[in-house]
């Protein structure tokens, strides 16, 4: 840096997300009111950072930089600083306990008051009024958006009163490590989170217990009665930023040099971050570490050239890169990078971001949110490039809060669309609930334990039980999975689960275990107990798919209200399927010819798990016909379902994590009110139009055997892939589950799109490279653990 630069030398720069004000007089008395304020951080602790920084860079700790997308000044306030000042030290204790390696703390806060936005005015009720740009700036009423040269004022009073009581509480203990479980998890809902919290907690009691009994602890070791917590937010506001820049001694070179003391480390985005920008002129000027958000749009060149000028010495850890591509594209940019930045000789702290390039829009179409899954898939994906790059991640940043707000879907809370409205309080964009947060925390932990443990990349473990039907169609999976470091256990739950291994993640049908549950069968109770309270004792090994969501399937009528939900769902305002109409008898005995049912239909059983009995069907073409079928019920629960006329042709459906394959087979001819009640299973009908598969007489006048008019041709022709996508979307937001199929059938006379049944992890052996799908849902599924 020249030693002519000043602090306004980026007003000779081309300025982006600028702010306009109407009175430039006010601005100005503004400025120089906060170029008299006294700092609120010192030079000792931006240069104490920036020796931890170096440290991070050199891969010898671990940075966790979270808070709020966009602070409010209400946030000032006793309670919002303590739940997110607890989180933090809860995140960094798990992360040390589970990495062994020291975290650097960096918290969001006391001065995230600004947002960048696309645009500088919106419409609001026909009017067109200024965009809401952070409490530093203007309301977020739509009455009071003219921005006020005052709220400057506001942010540094209130980021000094935050600061100071940051200050407070970590003087008086409250980051002291001999009581952990005052950082309680009074508000947390879930079981499995404070269990595995308080497991950690216990352990390091135990360990200090035994460090004062030998004398290593005192009680006076400031590295156990307190820590360090230092402050970011984006430097948007060059103004602000400018008043606050003080030309300071520094404690390590006894130099004078420029320092901002309105925070200990500032950011600039994706939107500021131009090489001949005014927002790049003033970063380069300070003292302080800096971080550069990177994404899909960064060129790497242009990236070497953004560090050569804001860091031409090279000096180590000065520049953090938060890395922020989306799960889908980290594998594509985050190598380039990498090598770049190697090759160029700086050595930055690489961070990532996982939760700006993965913002999405709800179900709702009103919210904005983010997926847990996704956020995991690109922590993970971003651990892995920089291994496989020879390189390290050596830190992460995250947009979250230690309230139980309900504003990204997943987690150990399996938040969903549906949650989001229950406590949807940010005005910006959406961040992790304190569960959430510590769920991350958890994964991190257990991704740095297992490499600790193996020395290298870790090998993951998992169980899958499919029951002896699923079986074939998973042969030769294991020699796949274990050349992508996944080892294939299939489980034997007559033994101990955990006697079969160290396990990350449990694929499973436990259908046919509830199957023979149903039918009385003690031993099958007792084997899916044991499934059931391993999952609750190892909260931590991922299992697919949650049982509660699984149950929605196996109750036909259940499914069928479900269905009815998303059959709501709309494209150009026509509905995006149908679903038969469908009634509910306890008993046979139930019928009577005034129920809404209309005929030909179809008689099932309720409960729809794998059993023989589920698979026991009727096709009855008129209300005479149902004298007949009690001797196939045996009184059980039915349903009876309006027979769709389809022309013979089902489409069969199979969703894999969102992905789908569709294939057409052969079904029930078009019929009328005459002819025989038929009974059969339907797992013994034919699944081509070129099988010779034999039928019953009945069975076979009702079936279509052959195809001479190539009417399957026909439907083929008619099957829109993006409509049985949107479908499987709707499916898997209302039922959450990974992997399921469903059966279309297009109505004769109009194609119109009926969903007649959908069934939990049908045989996938028919759909193709399914090997290869399988193991990339494990992977995303796996993450870093």
């Amino acid at each position: 840096m020249s030693n002519t630069w000043t602090p306004q030398d980026w007003k000779s720069k081309p300025i982006v997300q600028d702010v306009i004000y109407e009175d430039q007089a006010h601005v100005d008395r503004v400025l120089n009111k906060l170029n008299r304020l006294p700092p609120m951080v010192s030079a000792s602790e931006v240069d104490n950072l920036r020796r931890q920084l170096k440290e991070a860079a050199l891969g010898e700790s671990f940075l966790l930089q979270g808070g709020d997308c966009a602070e409010l000044f209400d946030y000032c306030s006793q309670d919002p600083i303590e739940a997110k000042l607890k989180v933090l030290l809860q995140m960094s204790l798990v992360l040390t306990w589970g990495a062994r390696t020291p975290v650097v703390r960096i918290a969001r806060m006391a001065g995230q008051y600004a947002k960048p936005r696309s645009s500088p005015m919106e419409m609001h009720e026909g009017k067109e009024i200024h965009s809401f740009r952070g409490d530093n700036v203007n309301g977020y009423d739509p009455s009071d958006r003219k921005p006020d040269p005052e709220r400057l004022l506001g942010a540094y009073f209130h980021s000094a009163a935050t600061l100071n009581y940051v200050r407070t509480l970590l003087d008086s203990g409250f980051a002291d490590l001999h009581e952990p479980s005052k950082w309680n998890l009074s508000h947390v809902r879930s079981e499995n989170v404070k269990r595995e919290y308080e497991k950690i907690v216990q352990q390091l009691t135990d360990s200090l217990d035994f460090m004062k009994t030998i004398g290593a602890d005192n009680g006076s070791s400031n590295a156990l009665n307190s820590v360090d917590l230092f402050v970011s937010h984006e430097a948007l506001l060059l103004d602000y930023e400018a008043s606050l820049t003080r030309l300071i001694t520094s404690p390590t070179t006894k130099e004078k040099k420029w320092y901002n003391t309105g925070s200990h480390f500032l950011w600039i985005g994706d939107r500021t971050r131009q090489p001949d920008g005014a927002h790049v002129e003033y970063m380069r000027g300070i003292e302080n570490p800096i971080g550069i958000k990177v994404g899909p749009s960064t060129v790497p060149a242009e990236l070497i050239n953004l560090l050569n000028t804001v860091n031409p010495k090279k000096e180590i850890g000065k520049v953090t890169l938060i890395t922020r591509f989306g799960a889908e594209k980290v594998e594509k940019y985050l190598p380039q990078h990498i090598e770049a930045v190697r090759q160029s000789g700086h050595i930055p702290v690489w961070v990532c971001d996982p939760m700006h390039g993965n913002t999405k829009t709800a179900a709702s179409g009103n919210l904005k949110t983010r997926h847990f899954i996704d956020i995991i898939q690109e922590l993970s994906q971003t651990f892995r490039v920089h291994k496989d790059c020879s390189s390290k991640l050596n830190g992460v940043h995250f947009e979250l809060t230690g309230d139980s707000v309900t504003e990204c879907i997943g987690g150990s809370m399996d938040l969903r669309d549906t949650d989001l409205s229950t406590n949807y309080q940010t005005h910006c964009d959406p961040r992790l609930n304190y569960e959430q947060s510590l769920d991350v925390a958890f994964l991190i932990a257990k991704y740095y334990e297992n490499e600790r443990k193996n020395k290298d990349f870790p090998n993951f473990y998992v169980l899958i039980y499919l029951g002896n039907q699923q079986r074939s169609g998973f042969i030769g999976l294991e020699d796949y999975a274990i050349k992508r470091n996944i080892r294939i256990i299939h489980i034997d739950l007559s033994l101990p689960i955990e006697e079969q291994g160290d396990l990350d993640l449990i694929v499973h049908k436990m259908t046919d275990l509830v199957a023979k549950i149903e039918r009385g069968d003690t031993e099958a109770k007792l084997l899916f107990a044991r499934f059931t309270k391993y999952s609750k004792v190892h909260p931590h090994v991922i299992v697919i798919d949650a049982w509660p969501n699984i149950e929605k399937v196996l109750d036909r009528m259940l499914l069928y209200h479900h269905t009815q939900v998303c059959a709501k769902d709309t494209i150009d305002g026509e509905p995006l399927f149908h679903v038969p109409r469908s009634i509910a008898l306890d008993s046979i005995k139930d019928w009577n010819d005034k129920l809404d049912i209309k005929f030909p239909t179809m008689c099932k059983r309720r409960t729809a798990c794998s059993s023989t009995e589920a698979h026991q069907m009727t096709l009855i073409p008129s209300p005479q016909g149902m004298s007949q079928i009690e001797k196939y019920t045996n009184n059980d629960a039915v349903m009876l379902q309006e027979f769709i006329q389809h022309d013979g042709v089902i489409v069969k459906v199979y969703v894999a994590d969102g992905r789908i394959s569709a294939s057409t087979r052969p079904s029930f001819k078009n019929l009328d009110h005459s002819g025989d009640v038929v009974h059969f299973d339907s797992q013994t009908l034919p699944k081509s139009f070129e099988t010779s598969v034999a039928l019953s007489d009945d069975l076979d006048k009702v079936f279509l055997r052959s195809d001479p008019n190539d009417i399957h041709l026909h439907k083929e022709a008619l099957i829109d892939n993006d409509k049985l996508q949107k479908i499987a979307d709707s499916l898997h937001r209302q039922l959450g589950l990974t992997f399921f199929g469903f059966d279309v059938l297009l109505q004769s006379k109009t194609n119109e799109y009926y969903v007649v049944d959908v069934n939990y992890f049908p045989s996938f052996k028919a759909v193709e490279n399914f090997h290869s799908m399988f193991v990339d849902i494990l992977e995303k599924r796996l993450g870093f653990k």
